[in-house]
């Protein structure tokens, strides 16, 4: 049998609990009277399989879609939006690539929304570990 994971929803649709059953666990557990539970996919079915502190969203069009049926997280940055077609948010501008010597030093870029609010045209910062 196939194991089924559903995610237990708070009253704003927010992910409080995730929990694995056998197929046949569903009819002899339950799922707990006044809970409100949303299956979840590993396969990316609903967006993104659920993670607790994601909100689930049903029947909003967005994301180029008549109406969604995702679970998403919380959107990171004021001027990030999500994909079109995706449960994913995005910067509003794209991150630049490592250089190889970058990657060898294990630096990465992080997002700066201050930096962005400021100048539209940046936002990504280069951080250096080491420094």
């Amino acid at each position: 049998m196939a194991n089924q994971y559903f995610a237990e929803l708070n009253i704003n649709n927010v992910v409080t609990n995730v929990i694995v059953l056998a197929e046949g666990d569903i009819v002899n557990v339950g799922l707990g009277v006044g809970s409100q539970w949303v299956e979840t996919f590993i396969d990316g079915k609903r967006g993104n399989y659920a993670g607790i502190g994601m909100t689930y969203t049903q029947n909003v069009a967005t994301m180029g879609v008549a109406s969604t049926d995702i679970f998403i997280s919380t959107k990171p940055f004021v001027s990030w939006s999500v994909g079109v077609g995706t449960a994913r948010w995005y910067a509003p501008i794209s991150c630049p690539a490592l250089t190889a010597d970058q990657e060898a030093a294990h630096m990465s870029y992080h997002w700066d929304e201050s930096a962005y609010q400021a100048d539209n045209t940046k936002g990504w910062v280069l951080f250096d570990p080491s420094a």
